[in-house]
């Protein structure tokens, strides 16, 4: 959620997510899997025109971030993604 909201390309850190993640490098790799999950969503499979286009705003703002991140951290050119 914070990539959504930050633009920056920075990764987001916080001391609780070690208990998650273990580290930075376990947070980017967490948002790479992500990233490929959300390349695999096919809105035209939504059953109407709204749907399809809120589904597919959100997926815009949210991959935004995360797309930031992976090219900044050097991580986006190591992905297989159709989306």
């Amino acid at each position: 959620a914070v990539a959504v909201h930050d633009l920056s390309g920075k990764l987001p850190w916080r001391p609780s997510w070690a208990a998650y993640f273990g580290d930075r490098a376990g947070l980017l790799d967490a948002l790479a899997v992500r990233r490929q999950c959300l390349a695999l969503i096919d809105v035209a499979t939504l059953p109407d025109v709204g749907s399809r286009a809120m589904v597919g705003r959100r997926l815009r703002r949210t991959t935004a971030g995360l797309d930031r991140i992976l090219v900044r951290y050097g991580v986006a050119q190591a992905l297989e993604l159709t989306a």
